[in-house]
């Protein structure tokens, strides 16, 4: 009589959860979550070295930290604000509105000489 050789799911999630323990406590992340007001704290205090790269993700919405992100978009930050859109003041009408994207989306289209 042939032996017959069967394999059970709870061999694979005891595999599974084994990998998933090794993952996070031999080599746990190198990221922090922290609020931004900490962040600028520990920069001031020299915990976090300027030469650091450091990633800042916004989940505010625009009613939150507006100084922060008047100051980028303005480029009044002592970073490079790569990615800045410089506010533009506008009169209250759609027609406003609707010209001054037209003149944006015209000067994206023309090469840059």
């Amino acid at each position: 009589m042939e032996k017959k050789e069967q394999f059970s799911i709870w061999y694979f999630l005891i595999a599974f959860l084994a990998i998933l323990a090794i993952q996070n406590f031999l080599f746990p992340p190198h990221a922090e979550n922290l609020a931004y007001n900490e962040f600028k704290t520990l920069l001031k205090a020299g915990k976090i070295d300027k030469s650091e790269h450091v990633v800042v993700i916004s989940t505010a919405h625009g009613l939150k930290f507006t100084d922060f992100k008047v100051n980028y978009h303005e480029e009044k930050l002592d970073f490079p604000c790569r990615f800045a859109n410089k506010p533009i003041e506008l009169p209250p009408s759609v027609d406003a509105v609707r010209e001054a994207l037209k003149r944006a989306l015209q000067k994206r289209r023309e090469p840059n000489v």
